[in-house]
């Protein structure tokens, strides 16, 4: 009857830092795709960037 609903807030822009790599990211990236392809399921997802090598330095991204 009810579905969890997984929110996803706006962009923070905090400046430009290396950050180290945060595995976190993975699963919020499957998280993320899953939510696109449950509205979109013709739509190919795929997790580019820092945040899809693993002990890859990057940007980073707020998780929460």
């Amino acid at each position: 009857m009810f579905e969890t609903v997984t929110r996803i807030g706006p962009y923070v822009r905090d400046g430009l830092a290396c950050r180290p790599y945060d595995a976190r990211g993975v699963e919020v990236a499957r998280r993320v795709g899953d939510e696109v392809r449950r509205f979109l399921p013709a739509v190919t997802v795929e997790h580019i960037g820092s945040t899809s090598v693993p002990d890859c330095e990057g940007k980073g991204v707020h998780l929460g």
